[in-house]
């Protein structure tokens, strides 16, 4: 029970991930960002698609004498063997396809996150400041000022 509540968890997180990258591409090719920032973006994502190949499909590595991944930080295919002179026996699951697109999202995370932050930050209500220097004399506003001010929505001053 805890085990597919962990990866319902994951799966989550993954899919609000993708939906972050997949915004952000968004807000960066539709310009709803500043210029620095949207070619920023677009430069980190492709680094982001080449780091995510090269990881994917030209990195091997041993995790020890007897264990070999192909791909990094989701492996496209690991292989096994029990000995030093054993053959290597290969397990080929759905990350053969999926490792590409699952790296892709990885690395496009914290580009797209600084996305948001730029976006949240630009978009968000400015307050004007009063302005302090302005001279301000009530003396000067009488009451048939205000009754022939022209504004409908001014209640007359009563004597």
């Amino acid at each position: 029970m805890a085990d597919t509540l962990l990866f319902a968890l994951i799966l989550l997180l993954f899919l609000a991930a993708c939906g972050l990258v997949v915004w952000a591409t968004y807000a960066a090719i539709a310009g709803r960002i500043p210029t620095w920032s949207r070619l920023l973006y677009l430069a980190a994502l492709i680094g982001s698609v080449v780091a995510a190949y090269f990881s994917t499909f030209r990195y091997t590595y041993l995790a020890n004498a007897n264990t070999r991944f192909h791909g990094w930080p989701v492996p496209t295919v690991i292989f096994q063997r029990d000995g030093p002179g054993e053959p290597w026996l290969d397990f080929v699951g759905p990350t053969v396809i999926l490792a590409y697109p699952m790296n892709l999202v990885l690395f496009a995370f914290v580009p797209a996150l600084v996305v948001l932050a730029v976006f949240w930050f630009c978009k968000r209500p400015r307050t004007p400041l009063p302005d302090a220097t302005a001279p301000t004399d009530l003396r000067s506003a009488t009451k048939q000022d205000a009754v022939n001010s022209g504004n409908p929505y001014q209640p007359p001053l009563r004597p």
